[in-house]
């Protein structure tokens, strides 16, 4: 697969990570996010889909990420989110696209 042309990565997006910080007498903090990396990226919107639950609708946009492929990208995880067009995403998978790029795919939070 050809790699992502610089000019298509025309997005700004933002990976944080959570961090669990420790008190003065050892117990856990509330956990906070971060920023981990702040990134260019190509986006691709993927189509929304909308399902009733309990008689409440809910809609979910998913969107694919590509970035450049490195040591910080390949380790972003579904334990981070991120944050892109006023909203945060979940991130579902992150997966090796050819050589030089990654795609990471996110599920927007409602």
């Amino acid at each position: 697969m050809p790699a992502v042309p610089a000019g298509k990565r025309d997005r700004r997006i933002v990976v944080e990570r959570q961090s669990i910080a420790v008190g003065d007498y050892g117990q856990p903090k509330a956990p906070a996010w971060s920023t981990f990396l702040s990134l260019s990226a190509q986006v691709v919107n993927q189509s929304g889909q909308e399902r009733r639950e309990a008689a409440q609708e809910r809609s979910t946009v998913s969107a694919t990420f590509r970035v450049r492929q490195g040591t910080k990208t390949a380790s972003i995880g579904v334990q981070d989110r991120i944050r892109y067009d006023g909203g945060l995403w979940d991130i579902t998978s992150n997966v090796a696209l050819g050589l030089s790029d990654r795609e990471i795919t996110a599920t927007r939070q409602p």
